[in-house]
């Protein structure tokens, strides 16, 4: 009792879905570190089920904590479904789980570069300028390091065997406590003039 049932057959879809990114906790980032556009691996699901309840799905979204975080980071994240109430649906997709790769950008300073020199030009050789190529570069680090920085310092050209307009390639020194300067390799242009001596004959004083 009852001798029979009623029974509702619904049409099973499968349907794909891209996979959007949330993120957990942004404002438990260091002051001044920001999140660029994550990536995810694979960034579409498929979602299999009665159609009523497919065409309820509003949002797929993988969700990432970012607590802490100061440099690029990959998570393996479980994919979640929600209607557009922003209930979530217990729904399996497939895959159930994503890789997301979030990029986390550190606060930067530009600062002009400065050159120092060491030794001395040759004899009969005078020093024009010394200019470095870029003057300027972006040091990347925590802000509490940066507001001591107002110039990249470390840079040494060394004159003992400079003869003629020369160029050098230096590696861009690492400010204690940054993570790293942009651009990594500084040219520097070294113009210089050799003294000339002239002899005129003849000339009334």
């Amino acid at each position: 009792q009852p001798s029979s049932a009623k029974v509702t057959i619904r049409e099973k879809v499968s349907k794909r879905f891209p996979v959007g990114v949330e993120f957990f906790n942004r404002n438990k980032m260091p002051d001044g570190y920001s999140v660029g556009e994550p990536t995810v691996k694979p960034d579409a699901v498929t979602i299999t089920g009665a159609k009523e309840l497919i065409d309820e799905i509003v949002f797929v979204k993988a969700i990432v904590d970012l607590d802490g975080a100061t440099e690029t980071l990959t998570r393996e994240a479980r994919v979640r479904v929600y209607d557009r109430r922003g209930n979530e649906l217990d729904i399996e997709p497939e895959p159930s789980s994503v890789e997301v790769t979030v990029p986390v950008k550190s606060p930067s300073k530009t600062v002009p570069v400065q050159v120092r020199t060491t030794g001395e030009l040759p004899d009969g050789v005078h020093l024009v300028s010394i200019t470095p190529e870029p003057d300027r570069v972006t040091i990347y680090g925590p802000k509490e390091v940066l507001n001591h920085i107002d110039k990249l310092e470390g840079l040494t050209v060394d004159l003992d065997d400079i003869t003629d307009d020369a160029t050098v390639e230096l590696d861009a020194p690492l400010p204690d406590g940054a993570k790293s300067v942009n651009p990594d390799k500084i040219k520097v242009h070294i113009d210089v003039e050799k003294d000339v001596t002239q002899t005129w004959k003849d000339v009334p004083i």
